[in-house]
């Protein structure tokens, strides 16, 4: 790892305690992602902070981060309890944000609209197989067995087109 630069100096971390401080978290969520294995090492000016925020991203669902609570220890007492405030806020905004900006893509359906769709798909798999037994019964009178099955392959493949055109319809 190579020395860090004067402007690189917020990037690094001497201690586990600045580490997860930079990082949001306590230093007992350090030490056990260190037991996790493929935790970034530190080298000679301490770990590299992005590098641990990138290892952790890759790693870590955000589920999994769990918030450093008031009175943990290396909370940093009311102000580092004010400032992981701020970033949880900062972050849920962000979610929330992103949300919106995907429902606005269209992303996202209503419950009651997807429920609908489902049915009508249900309905329509439920009619085709219903009805192969009457369509299919004419044409396999007197018919081999190869026949009969290239027949009912045929109609099998004739619903399954029928319902990924009413899936195309739903997108």
């Amino acid at each position: 790892m190579k020395r860090p630069k004067a402007r690189d100096k917020g990037r690094w971390a001497s201690t586990k305690g600045k580490l997860a401080a930079k990082v949001g978290v306590t230093r007992s969520t350090i030490a056990l992602w260190e037991d996790r294995g493929g935790f970034p090492q530190p080298g000679p000016d301490g770990w590299d902070v992005e590098e641990v925020r990138r290892w952790r991203d890759a790693t870590m669902a955000p589920q999994g981060r769990r918030r450093r609570e008031p009175g943990d220890e290396d909370s940093g007492g009311v102000r580092g309890d004010l400032l992981q405030a701020q970033a949880d806020e900062r972050r849920a905004k962000a979610d929330l944000a992103n949300l919106r900006l995907q429902i606005e893509k269209g992303l996202f359906h209503k419950h009651e609209d997807v429920v609908a769709f489902i049915a009508s798909g249900s309905a329509v798999v439920k009619r085709g197989l219903l009805s192969l037994g009457k369509s299919l019964a004419p044409l396999l009178v007197g018919q081999d067995q190869r026949t009969i099955e290239l027949l009912i392959h045929r109609r099998a493949r004739e619903l399954l087109s029928r319902i990924a055109k009413f899936g195309k319809r739903g997108t």
